[in-house]
């Protein structure tokens, strides 16, 4: 059977040899806008879709997310994870193959704003001090300047860099009035952002276990996600990640999926 491997996206399904994109490593994104401050969209876009066709190929499998092996890749194998599990809820919804690859590319640089936070600060092993909290939670903003000006990137990514964070109830950050709409993309990543993260040990606590990862994120859901949207990442996609590969289990959602950027809604 055929598992999806993440952390370096072409380190290789069988499906994807004997293709450009085995040996693609999505560290280079990385580095690219650390040390220059750019994105480079061809490799955006061959990580994109090879995670597509090994979501496709893995169909009915597992999804196996990349170990953490050292705090300092967290943000690179996170936001790698972070894709994979947006593009399998995008297919789950129902998007077409345009938006899920758009999706993905949001989904990989979402958390890009934290270049600009230090590695003291992310890999703090205790509770941030406010000071230190307040630059973490600039994160969204800077990551939306960094993409908003990378014209070759989809609109959607500064707009998933921004909300991924917010709440509906007004809560998060940056903070918002009660009752705003986020859109599609950005609740998708949401969720998937706080799924990776749970599941994955940081300095501060260990990795959680899968059940009360579930009961965390379906504690007050209204307030922080769009349940129908919650109850498919668990039915179709955690399941897949957790259990060994049962397969999606089919749903009938009431998410609207034509589109990534609801009209009508503002960006910022």
């Amino acid at each position: 059977s055929a598992n999806l491997k993440l952390g370096c996206v072409g380190a290789a399904s069988n499906q994807s040899r004997g293709g450009p994109l085995h040996s693609l490593n999505l560290k280079e994104v990385w580095v690219g806008l650390m040390h220059q401050g750019i994105t480079d969209r061809d490799l955006l876009d061959a990580a994109a879709a090879n995670i597509s066709t090994n979501l496709r190929n893995s169909a009915g499998n597992g999804i196996a997310l990349s170990a953490l092996h050292t705090h300092d890749s967290y943000t690179f194998v996170h936001s790698t994870n972070v894709a994979v599990l947006a593009a399998a809820l995008g297919e789950a919804v129902g998007l077409a193959a345009p938006l899920v690859h758009d999706l993905t590319i949001a989904a990989l640089v979402h958390d890009v704003g934290k270049l600009r936070v230090s590695k003291e600060v992310l890999n703090k092993n205790g509770k941030l001090s406010n000071e230190e909290f307040s630059a973490v939670a600039r994160h969204p903003s800077e990551g939306a300047s960094i993409l908003f000006g990378a014209r070759e990137l989809p609109p959607i990514a500064a707009i998933v860099a921004y909300e991924h964070h917010m709440h509906p109830d007004g809560s998060g950050y940056p903070r918002i009035k009660i009752g705003r709409q986020m859109q599609l993309a950005s609740q998708i990543v949401q969720i998937a952002d706080v799924f990776d993260a749970l599941r994955t040990n940081r300095p501060y606590r260990g990795a959680v276990a899968f059940d009360e990862t579930c009961a965390i994120m379906y504690k007050d859901v209204r307030r922080f996600y769009d349940p129908d949207l919650l109850d498919t990442f668990f039915a179709s996609v955690a399941t897949r990640v957790d259990s060994g590969g049962v397969g999606p289990v089919p749903l009938q959602s009431t998410v609207p999926a034509t589109s990534l950027i609801i009209p009508g809604i503002q960006a910022a």
